[in-house]
């Protein structure tokens, strides 16, 4: 949904604005960021063109510590908490109605889990997963994959 070649001018803000449903002003951030990381070039009259494919991410230290304390937990999950709510949001908006009905399901599969007495974990970490997934933006996926289930209520 993101992946444009090396040397691709980019389409026009108004139908990136409406694929990625987005305004202008954050996609003119979003552009303006990749182009002081490099990977866009603007050219006077031209267009925005890609310069290279991606940026090489550090990885996730800031998760990666245990939790050794009730206070590490807790700002997690308030962490956790303030992405997944993004998420959600971001899902109604793209989501495809397949990826609505996998949601439905898997709400529903955690509904059952909790009725009949069963641990609810897995069901729980699902939903959310089919959540991110929905969003179509692989980072909020990764990053509940990173959580993984520890930050899961038991």
């Amino acid at each position: 949904m993101g992946v444009f070649p090396v040397g691709e001018k980019l389409p026009t803000e108004p139908e990136l604005s409406k694929r990625f449903g987005v305004s202008r002003s954050v996609l003119r951030e979003a552009v303006a960021a990749l182009r002081s990381e490099g990977l866009l070039q603007s050219r006077q009259g031209s267009g925005v063109f890609v310069l290279r494919s991606k940026v090489e991410l550090a990885p996730l230290t800031l998760l990666a510590k245990a939790n050794a304390t009730i206070s590490d937990v807790i700002e997690e999950l308030e962490l956790r908490a303030g992405v997944e709510i993004e998420a959600a949001g971001i899902a109604c908006r793209r989501a495809s109605p397949a990826q609505l009905a996998e949601i439905q399901s898997r709400h529903e599969a955690f509904g059952a889990a909790a009725a009949s007495g069963k641990t609810t974990e897995a069901e729980d970490f699902e939903f959310h997963r089919a959540i991110a997934k929905a969003t179509n933006n692989a980072r909020f996926e990764a990053f509940l994959a990173h959580l993984g289930s520890r930050t899961i209520p038991r």
